[in-house]
């Protein structure tokens, strides 16, 4: 399932970050559309996955998420994006660890 995909590489993304020190440990990560799935068959599944995908402050999106991450829906809140940074910037993540 793709969905599940990408939730695992968007909790990857986020711990790395956090490791390299690119990311407050803090900061919450809003995940929005996935716009463009590919997958390729060789000996086993890979899928290259590009998603929306943001940073945000907003105590009513840390209260919705779950492990720092948040659905853009449960992140809106009357359409007040001001502190959601970049969700408007598709990220291709590639991921070819996960067994699907």
């Amino acid at each position: 399932d793709v969905v599940r995909v990408a939730d695992v590489v968007v909790t990857e993304l986020k711990n790395r970050a956090v490791s390299q020190g690119t990311l407050d440990d803090n900061s919450t990560i809003v995940k929005g559309d996935i716009v463009k799935v590919m997958k390729q068959v060789v000996a086993g599944e890979r899928f290259m996955i590009t998603i929306k995908l943001g940073v945000t402050d907003k105590s009513e999106c840390k209260e919705a998420a779950k492990d720092s991450i948040v659905s853009f829906v449960d992140c809106s809140h009357e359409g007040q994006h001001g502190d959601v940074q970049n969700l408007g910037c598709p990220c291709t993540l590639e991921d070819t660890s996960v067994p699907v």
